[in-house]
């Protein structure tokens, strides 16, 4: 049973490591490629294009960074369960995969409510983007630091 158990938590750290890697792609290129993109935007250009692509950034990101810190956590969860010296870095990976997710809460949720309601004039849109920037450059932090945490965690149990 340990072959299997310790096979098994392998494999859900390897898949942690690919979501995590994704994420953490897939939200760099947001910033570097969509925040320049949409301040060149005016903001009533900006809200219209919101409308319509929201949707799908939140079917494309969400069940990305909520399945990796589920998975993150499994794996953590089997370290821990097998009595691995290297869990604390699974600890370190399921922290900043639950922080990514807890940005959402503290700052995205609002910020995206106000970006759909489209009720900024050109400065406070232009200040609003800034600070999503911010918030979107913290959140690649931690899922860089997942990422290297998992992998650290999957290469520092070579069973």
């Amino acid at each position: 049973m340990d072959i299997v158990l310790n096979s098994f938590s392998r494999w859900i750290i390897f898949l942690a490591v690919i979501l995590l890697g994704i994420s953490a792609g897939a939200s760099l290129a947001e910033e570097v490629l969509l925040v320049p993109f949409w301040e060149s935007m005016s903001p009533t250009d900006f809200y219209k294009w919101y409308e319509e692509h929201e949707s799908k950034l939140v079917a494309f990101y969400s069940p990305l960074q909520i399945w990796s810190a589920v998975i993150v956590l499994m794996g953590f969860v089997l370290l821990i369960v097998r009595r691995e010296s290297n869990s604390w870095m699974m600890l370190v990976a399921t922290i900043c995969s639950l922080a990514v997710l807890g940005t959402f809460f503290i700052y995205f949720k609002n910020a995206n409510t106000a970006f759909l309601a489209g009720v900024m004039d050109a400065e406070q849109f232009k200040t609003a983007m800034k600070t999503w920037s911010h918030w979107q450059w913290i959140r690649i932090a931690l899922q860089m630091g997942a990422f290297c945490a998992t992998i650290y965690a999957l290469s520092s149990n070579p069973k």
